[in-house]
C-alpha cells in the first residue's frame, strides 16, 4: 500500500497497467494507416503532455512549491518527460531514443510501484499517472506506429546519457543535501528498489539492470533490414522509386 493509500497491485491497479500499453497499440494501430494520421496523434499526444506539464508547474508556482534547491525539476521523471514532449512533436530522432530507453525503463516501473505522497484522488497523484503514462505511451506509439526506430548503437548511447545525468545529479545532491533521482537515500514508502539492497548497492544494481535492459530493447533492431530511425512510410516511398 503506497503512502497515498493507493492499492498496490489491486485489481484496479493491474487494470491501468494493462491499459497504458495497450491504448499505445490501439493508437499505433490508427497511425499505421497512413503518414498522415500517424502524425496527428504524435502531436497530439505531445500537446497533451506538454500541457499536462505547463499546468503542473503552474500549480507549483501558483502554491509557492517550486523552490531551490529541493523543489526544482531535476528528477529522472522530469528528463524523460521532456524528451518525450520533443519527441511527440518533433519527431526528433535523438529525443524518441531517449524516451524509448531512459523513458520506459524508469517510467512504466513507476507505474508499477509508485512513489504517490498526495492524497488518492488529488490532482497531484492523477498528474503523476498522466505523466509517467504519457512518457510510455509516446515512446511506445512511435516505436510501433513505425514513425522511429532505435538506431545502431543507441542503447550503448542512451545509457552513457543516463550516467552522465545521474553523475551530475549525484554531486547536486552532495552540494545541496537534496536527494533527487534517489540517488542518496531510498524512498520513504515502499517500492522496487527495497529488493535491491540498501544504500549504495541498490545504485549499483540498478546500473547494472538498466544496461541489459538497454541491450535487451535494442536487440530487436540490431540487423535492421532498413537504415534505423527512418518512417516506414519513407522506406516504402525509396523502394518504390527504385
Amino acid at each position: 500500500m503506497a503512502a497515498t493509500g493507493f492499492p498496490l497491485f489491486s485489481w484496479g491497479h493491474l487494470l491501468l497497467l494493462v491499459l497504458v500499453p495497450a491504448f499505445a497499440a490501439a493508437l499505433a494501430r490508427l497511425g499505421r494507416r497512413n503518414r498522415t494520421t500517424a502524425n496527428r496523434i504524435r502531436i497530439a499526444l505531445g500537446v497533451l503532455l506538454l500541457v499536462d506539464s505547463a499546468a503542473w508547474y503552474s500549480w507549483n508556482l501558483y502554491h509557492g512549491w517550486l523552490r531551490f534547491p529541493d523543489r526544482v525539476p531535476l528528477q529522472i521523471s522530469h528528463l524523460v518527460a521532456f524528451t518525450a514532449i520533443a519527441a511527440a512533436l518533433t519527431a526528433n530522432q535523438w529525443a524518441f531514443e531517449m524516451t524509448y530507453f531512459i523513458g520506459l525503463v524508469t517510467a512504466y516501473p513507476t507505474l508499477v510501484s509508485p512513489d504517490l505522497y498526495a492524497p488518492l484522488w488529488s490532482y497531484e497523484t492523477i498528474r503523476f499517472w498522466i505523466e509517467h503514462a504519457g512518457v510510455t505511451i509516446i515512446a511506445l506509439y512511435l516505436l510501433w506506429s513505425r514513425l522511429r526506430r532505435p538506431r545502431r548503437g543507441s542503447w550503448w548511447r542512451a545509457y552513457l546519457v543516463l550516467n552522465a545525468y545521474a553523475a551530475a545529479i549525484f554531486a547536486f545532491n552532495l552540494h545541496f543535501g537534496t536527494n533527487y533521482f534517489y540517488l542518496m537515500r531510498k524512498p520513504d514508502m515502499q517500492t522496487l528498489l527495497d529488493i535491491f539492497g540498501p544504500w549504495p548497492y541498490y545504485l549499483l544494481v540498478l546500473n547494472a539492470a538498466a544496461f541489459v535492459a538497454f541491450w535487451l530493447m535494442y536487440l530487436p533492431f540490431r540487423h535492421p533490414g532498413a537504415p534505423a530511425g527512418r518512417p516506414a512510410e519513407e522506406r516504402e516511398d525509396t523502394a518504390l522509386r527504385r
